[in-house]
């Protein structure tokens, strides 16, 4: 068992303080902004399942970034000291964390979960610096029926939302400005694997397009274009022609001078054999690429 280490540091909310530490085993992130995002929507929750967790954890929440099994793994398999871990974790873990509302989960013998849902481009860093798995579900647990569930067909993800994060607590003037960069984050993680792994990669964009749809930021059109022309690109290579255009209809609608959207639309059009609509589509990108001449 590795010893506590504990991280105390100043958030750029002013006097709130966050806390990056190793306990049991787990490296989580707590602090009064976690506090905050875990009350919301309490009421929603059936008291009896607060009620366990409350009894379980002290009335405090978290946010886990590395659980058990991966952290003994870092440690034995990759050789890796708690003091390199935590120097990674405290280098590259930033607090641009953002509640996107309250999720839950079921399991057998009508087993519930409840949490916030948690996306955190700094979390998701540290993890890939780790070489971790990603996209990882983050997120805060406030009540169970009997015990936090997890494993296989257990989602805490954007789509188990049930109630989005409401635009008067504490915590969104923080959360409606870091959804972007969340988004941000995850259109260059895509990126960087759009060719060398795929399905990684589509799981990434799903994942962004999703949260550029659900959360009230302002997220710049070119990141909305690149998503679904990165998308698109993934569909036409699988041969899901169908929503390979409507991605590339969809970066249209966030740049109408994106001649890639209109030669990745052009393309599968001409593979669905769909040649007057293909010609009209190259056509189009075509006259945008010799107006910028």
């Amino acid at each position: 068992m590795c010893s506590d280490i504990n991280v105390t540091r100043h958030t750029h909310e002013g006097d709130s303080i966050e806390q990056l530490q190793t306990r049991k085993g787990v490296i989580w992130l707590s602090g009064p902004c976690v506090e905050i995002a875990a009350n919301e929507h309490v009421g929603r929750v059936p008291a009896v399942c607060v009620g366990n967790h409350v009894k379980n954890n002290q009335g405090t929440h978290h946010i886990t970034l590395c659980s058990p099994e991966e952290l003994k793994h870092l440690r034995n398999e990759k050789n890796m000291s708690m003091e390199d871990i935590m120097k990674i974790v405290i280098e590259y873990g930033t607090d641009d964390w953002v509640d996107l509302g309250l999720g839950s989960a079921s399991g057998i013998d009508q087993a519930k979960v409840y949490f916030k849902v948690i996306a955190w481009p700094g979390g998701w860093e540290v993890r890939h610096r780790l070489g971790l798995s990603l996209p990882y579900d983050f997120h805060i647990t406030v009540g169970y029926t009997a015990g936090d569930l997890f494993g296989a067909g257990i989602h805490k993800g954007l789509g188990s939302i049930v109630e989005h994060a409401s635009p008067s607590t504490a915590n969104v003037p923080r959360g409606l400005s870091e959804a972007a960069r969340a988004i941000g984050y995850l259109a260059n993680l895509a990126t960087c694997v759009l060719t060398s792994d795929q399905p990684h990669a589509l799981k990434v964009l799903d994942m962004a397009i999703d949260l550029s749809r659900k959360v009230p930021a302002q997220v710049p059109p070119a990141i909305l274009r690149d998503l679904y022309l990165s998308r698109c690109f993934i569909y036409g290579k699988d041969g899901r022609l169908l929503e390979c255009i409507a991605d590339a209809e969809a970066a249209m609608q966030h740049d109408p001078m994106s001649s890639t959207a209109y030669a990745r639309k052009g393309t599968a059009l001409f593979q669905l054999e769909q040649h007057d609509a293909a010609y009209e589509a190259f056509s189009t990108g075509m006259r945008i690429c010799e107006s910028r001449i």
